[in-house]
């Protein structure tokens, strides 16, 4: 799915008429932090591609707090709140690769990975496969195939 401010806000304005508490919420919070960012820009660089990519970055950084929280949090019920608010997060966002698909694509391209290249490993993914990448989950795959 194409990461879209309007869906998002139209997405929020049903949760709320159907009462899915959760969705509501943080869509609200969502909308509010991506409105702020959008607001601290001056009139010029208010365009669309400066929207999508504050609603990306907002997405990604909640995804981020979400996935931090998660390993923080020992209570089952906050957990299952968090897990289904990564969910809702993740569909505003392309799917992202497998660890095993990049792992194939990192060896592929890097058959003998060293340190020295993890640099450009990371870059390849990113400048190959864009936003379907995770930038963290990269990082990890990468570090794990780095032959010493």
């Amino acid at each position: 799915m194409t990461v879209n401010f309007a869906q998002i806000k139209a997405d929020q304005l049903q949760a709320r008429k159907d009462k899915h508490q959760v969705k509501a919420s943080l869509l609200t919070t969502l909308i509010g932090e991506i409105q702020g960012k959008i607001m601290a820009l001056n009139t010029a660089e208010r365009t669309a591609e400066a929207e999508l990519e504050t609603v990306k970055s907002r997405l990604t950084s909640f995804i981020k707090n979400n996935r931090d929280a998660q390993e923080q949090i020992k209570d089952e019920d906050r957990l299952v709140v968090l897990r289904e608010e990564a969910d809702i997060l993740k569909a505003y966002l392309p799917a992202q690769m497998s660890e095993d698909e990049i792992r194939a694509a990192v060896v592929a391209q890097f058959p003998e990975l060293t340190k020295k290249n993890m640099g450009p490993a990371i870059g390849f993914l990113k400048k190959k496969f864009g936003d379907t990448v995770d930038g963290a989950v990269a990082k990890q795959v990468v570090e794990s195939l780095i032959v010493e």
